[in-house]
Formats: structure tokens, sequence, C-alpha cells
């Protein structure tokens, strides 16, 4: 997804349509299923080559409860926010710091945390998009029935989740199972 700049007014709001099939590889490795396509909604505002946007990615996702395994749906939006600056115009972060350790940093504010640099007059916004929807997305998916929870409660194993499972069999590779 790109963004020309000379043909978008100075303020406005745009809403895309997120295909499934990449809202799909930009969820891969989570153990959670994208249910159709999504929505992008997003606020943006130029000013003297610098982009400001605001918005939310909303799509279906589903999975088994991490609890009692029942197949839960969720309807997930995850927030994005970042300010575009044109190579050059990033703000200095030339102020060293040292702490007490000795360990040395340098003090940034939260907009000079979501800057992205772009060069030219079109922005590719794939990978910031795929890194916000990273982001965003839950660790597990559990439904609120309440025989979930009874049934969680008595089961003597809990079912893992996916991104666990190769740890969990090295767990239970080991003697004695810690």
């Amino acid at each position: 997804m790109q963004l020309d700049l000379r043909k978008i007014p100075q303020s406005g709001e745009q809403c895309f349509e997120l295909e499934r099939q990449v809202l799909t590889g930009w969820s891969r490795k989570s153990g959670l299923n994208v249910g159709g396509t999504g929505e992008l909604k997003l606020e943006h505002q130029l000013d003297s080559g610098t982009l400001r946007l605001k918005g939310q990615i909303t799509a279906s996702l589903y999975a088994p409860c991490a609890r009692c395994g029942a197949p839960v749906d969720h309807v997930h939006q995850a927030a994005v926010v970042a300010t575009f600056v044109p190579k050059g115009g990033e703000q200095s972060l030339t102020d060293d710091l040292t702490d007490d350790d000795g360990l040395r940093g340098c003090l940034m504010n939260s907009e000079a945390m979501e800057e992205e640099v772009y060069e030219g007059k079109v922005i590719d916004l794939s990978e910031w998009l795929r890194d916000e929807w990273r982001l965003g997305l839950p660790l597990a998916l559990r439904c609120s029935d309440d025989l979930c929870k009874e049934a969680a409660a008595s089961d003597l194993k809990a079912p893992v989740d996916s991104r666990w499972a190769g740890l969990e069999a090295l767990r239970e590779s080991l003697s004695g199972g810690e």
C-alpha cells in the first residue's frame, strides 16, 4: 500500500480494504487466523513534507480458545500511529546521556519514537502497517463462556499455544518434565 504525497489533500481521512492473504501473512506464526478481508481507516495531516497518520486496522480473527480449545471468533482493532518525515528532517538524537551505571543512551520523546523516514513523493506503508498489526495482536483468544472456565479448571493438561509448542516438546523430552 502506497500513499502518493502529490495526490492527497493536506488533511483528510481515507479507508482501504486489506486483503485476507495480506493479513494472513502479517499474522503468520501468531497462532491466529484471519476470517476475511480487513479494513484500514487512516486520518492524515500533511505539513511541509511531514505526514502524520493515525487510525486503526480492523479484522476478524479466529483461533481455538487458549483455555478450552473451543473455536473463538474475535473482531480485532489495532491502533496505528506514525509520523513520516522526509530523509534529513528526522529529529536529532545527539543528546548523549550516561546513567549511574555508565550505560549510555539518549532521551527520546514519543514523537521521535514514532517517526518513519521516507524518500521521494511516494510512501510505502506496507512494512509499517505490518509491524503495527503484529504489535497489536492479542497473545491468545479466550472465550467468555463460564463452561469454558470450568472445563479449563478441571482439565489436567491445558492446551498449549502453538507458538510455545516447540518449548513444550522440549520440556516433555527432559527427564522429570521440568
